[in-house]
């Protein structure tokens, strides 16, 4: 199961917006793709369970990717928060 540790860069944190973006790019891969801020691990794949996680700007969370696409799929999504999401930087 690859992982890794990945820092949220936007202003506002993983809100609605970049958290539908995360499920959009998590949903199309062949693989379980889980959150983590330490304290809690949530579904990558389900918006409701990453609101949850409530990852502030500079928050640090471990990305974990398994199955059949697991490696492309950290990948695009380490790549998709590093950028911010799309937001503009602070």
């Amino acid at each position: 199961m690859p992982s890794k540790r990945v820092t949220i860069r936007n202003e506002f944190g993983l809100h609605a917006r970049p958290a539908t973006k995360l499920v959009e790019c998590a949903n199309r891969f062949d693989c379980e793709v889980r959150l983590s801020n330490g304290r809690r691990t949530v579904d990558g794949k389900s918006i409701m369970a990453l609101l949850t996680l409530a990852a502030a700007p500079g928050m640090e969370v471990l990305l974990e990717t398994h199955g059949n696409d697991e490696q492309r799929a950290l990948e695009e999504l380490e790549s998709l928060i590093a950028s911010g999401f799309g937001d503009p930087d602070p």
